[in-house]
């Protein structure tokens, strides 16, 4: 089972390393798939893993500010409340899980 996990994990920073490559190129699905990856880090930041969760975030975030998509993106307010939605879940479930962590002991 911890193989598995760190498969996922590999797979998932993986992919979000390519998502900030070619964000910049206008490729629309890396920028959807950043905004996914962010509600995924914030849920596992949520559930404690918060080297992994900053990771993506920041990797997300950078790809989603140089995309000229995101531009493009915010014509609309359905697309600014989702978009606007998702990089809130993703930095309070980091904050939440700091936290947590830190009413536990485990970070000092």
């Amino acid at each position: 089972m911890k193989t598995l996990k760190i498969i996922g994990k590999s797979l998932l920073l993986t992919i979000s390393v390519v998502c900030f490559i070619i964000s910049p190129a206008a490729f629309t699905p890396a920028v959807y798939l950043s905004f996914a990856f962010m509600l995924i880090a914030g849920v596992m930041g949520y559930y404690g893993d918060i080297k992994f969760s900053i990771s993506i975030l920041c990797l997300s975030s950078i790809a989603i500010a140089l995309s000229p998509i995101t531009e493009l993106m915010f014509e609309s307010k359905t697309t600014i409340i989702v978009a606007s939605t998702t990089i809130i879940i993703g930095y309070v479930g980091l904050m939440l899980g700091v936290i947590k962590l830190k009413q536990h002991g485990s970070i000092t």
